[in-house]
């Protein structure tokens, strides 16, 4: 456990760190590109750069320099041009502990199997952590190590691409970075934005820590879906974007970074910088809209929405058919019913979001502010309509949007107070209730993203004091019972098989398993944990793959696994997409052995065969 909780501590200091890093290469780029006086647009840009460094990095190792070429002069010119100051260091200094806290909590309930200790990790989790072991290795190509002949999408890698570039240098574990250096990246990176903002929550400050909280839609969504951490902080440059004047070359290029930036965080956001590109244009740029103008500027923006669509299809097409329509209203509606029956308080989250997105529609009316306005509606068309966690991100930036604008007008928010509290208050008992980690470790991960958001907002005494008490409330509440009562997911023997296989398997062999199934489940379609051997996999996890939408390519597969598995198919005879030098089985250990294979590793669990 020590271990472990070294480690934690090393990974909070890496996020911290990285989103430092971040906005101080986004505040050096616009110095030397002479964009000053909006320091909020440093995020979005920085973050560009980052991810645009990362990937040539990891995509040949002789760019590396130019990797450099694009994070060094910035930060050099920062270095100029002076930093920052105390009112910096201040905000910093009071949501530290609330971010560290929230990264700790996280990194202890769902950190990856050691040699000692077993793991609650699970699902989107364990896909992201293998997604950054296959960038680590090679973005190309992106190879999907748990489906034969297939690659992952770049969409949503931003993740990946930052911590496999990192983790060539540095000890980065692929589970760590992603439960506790990009929690506590988030919320450091938003402690700067509203300090390099100027921005103070004079009037309503406990309802906008609330509604900051909330817009992680749930403690353990920022693990699940870990892009989110990332995304979060461009509410600052879109909302910069359409508050202040740019240039048409300057807006220009300040969308393409942002676009950039969405797409390898949560692509469907795209819909909101489209959505406020169009403000910004109209509100700054609008007497450009005449006549021939007006039909180039539409032609531009059916263009840019076209070339979108189509990247998008062609990368990703597979996630998006995954969407499907639904009706929130009658869903909240029968959450509440339900409960006569079942007692479920995650399905009470529906009603909640349902009444706190509406409360945010009124105060945002109230406040009389077109960007929060447009985007709360954005975000209810988006969850009251569209099925899936995909559109959550669309409720996310309303908020994170909401609160910045509000705190920039202090007029506006005292017209929305009414409205604005209530808002928060049910939002955040959604966030409360609808992770499925359960309430203890959700009140504890609260509490502490709460005390950093407090911080990062300059709240007053009575927030801070409230909120701290709720700490200490939540630590006693965990050290008393634990952090969770969940069934464990993945052992010590889960680590040891997989980690022999990268041992004792060569690089250049394939690894047929047992451990798959037509189910999406965590020994079945979820099961991505083979990937962190990073040795190619027949067919392991696939959930996050195209063959989701292919069921009949998929039973193909599971016929041909279990063939081979079993001796009636030799896996020289599959259609693969290359040549393996060997081919190797891991089945468990109370399953028959494939036929004429060769026991080369076992545990308690499972066993490592290779195949003649």
């Amino acid at each position: 456990m020590t271990d472990l909780v070294l480690l934690i501590a090393w990974h909070v200091v890496l996020g911290i760190a990285l989103a430092l890093a971040v906005w101080g290469i986004g505040l050096g780029a616009l110095r030397i590109a002479r964009i000053s006086g909006e320091p909020l647009l440093a995020y979005g840009v920085g973050l560009a750069l980052a991810l645009l460094a990362a990937l040539l990095f990891l995509a040949r190792w002789w760019l590396f320099p130019l990797s450099l070429l694009l994070v060094l002069p910035p930060l050099v010119e920062l270095g100029r041009g002076g930093l920052p100051g105390r009112e910096l260091a201040t905000r910093l200094a009071r949501s530290l502990p609330g971010a560290a806290g929230l990264a700790a909590v996280l990194g202890l309930l769902l950190h990856g199997p050691t040699r000692t200790l077993q793991s609650h990790a699970y699902g989107d989790l364990t896909f992201f952590a293998t997604r950054q072991v296959s960038a680590a290795h090679s973005v190309l190509p992106f190879r999907d190590y748990l489906a034969e002949g297939l690659h992952t999408t770049y969409v949503e890698s931003a993740p990946a691409l930052l911590g496999g570039a990192l983790s060539r240098g540095l000890p980065v574990d692929p589970f760590l970075f992603q439960t506790s250096s990009l929690p506590a990246f988030a919320f450091v990176a938003l402690a700067i934005g509203f300090s390099l903002g100027g921005l103070r929550s004079p009037v309503a400050g406990g309802s906008f820590v609330l509604l900051l909280v909330a817009a992680v839609i749930y403690p353990t969504w920022l693990v699940e879906s870990p892009p989110v951490a990332l995304a979060l902080p461009l509410g600052f440059s879109l909302y910069a974007l359409w508050r202040d004047r740019l240039g048409l070359w300057p807006l220009a290029g300040i969308t393409a970074a942002l676009a950039w930036d969405l797409v390898l965080t949560k692509g469907l956001a795209l819909a909101v910088l489209g959505l406020v590109v169009a403000l910004a244009f109209v509100r700054h740029h609008g007497r450009l809209l005449r006549g021939r103008s007006a039909l180039v500027a539409a032609a531009v923006g059916v263009a840019a929405v076209a070339t979108a669509i189509v990247f998008l299809q062609a990368t990703a097409g597979w996630l998006i058919s995954l969407l499907e329509p639904k009706l929130l209203p009658r869903t909240a509606y029968e959450g509440i019913r339900a409960q006569f029956t079942v007692r479920s308080v995650q399905q009470l989250a529906p009603a909640l979001e349902l009444a706190g997105e509406t409360f945010l529609l009124v105060a945002v009316v109230r406040a009389r502010l077109m960007l929060p306005l447009a985007a709360t509606v954005l975000a209810i068309g988006a969850t009251w309509f569209v099925g899936g966690h995909v559109q959550d991100i669309t409720l996310s930036l309303a908020i994170v949007l909401t609160v910045v604008a509000l705190v920039d007008d202090a007029e506006a928010a005292r017209r929305a107070r009414p409205w604005l509290t209530a808002a928060a208050l049910a939002l955040a008992a959604m966030a409360w209730v609808r992770d499925p980690a359960s309430l203890r470790p959700a009140f504890v991960a609260l509490t502490f993203a709460c005390a950093a958001s407090v911080g990062a907002l300059g709240a007053g005494r009575s927030a801070a004091f409230t909120v701290g008490a709720a700490c200490v409330v939540g630590v006693a509440l965990a050290g008393a019972r634990g952090l969770t009562d969940a069934r464990t997911t993945l052992t010590p023997d889960d680590r040891a098989i997989w980690q022999t296989v990268r041992e004792r398997v060569p690089p250049t062999a394939l690894v047929f398993t047992s451990l798959t199934g037509p189910r999406i489940s965590g020994e079945e379609g979820w099961n991505y944990y083979p990937g962190v051997a990073r040795r190619q996999v027949y067919l392991a996890g696939w959930a996050n793959s195209p063959l989701r939408v292919d069921p009949a390519s998929l039973r193909e597969r599971l016929a041909n696994n279990r063939a081979v598995l079993g001796g009636s198919l030799a896996a020289v005879r599959l259609e693969l997409s290359r040549r393996y030098s060997a081919f190797y089985a891991v089945v468990r250990r109370r399953e028959p052995a494939p036929p004429s294979s060769r026991l080369v590793y076992e545990n308690e669990r499972y066993a490592l065969y290779r195949l003649q």
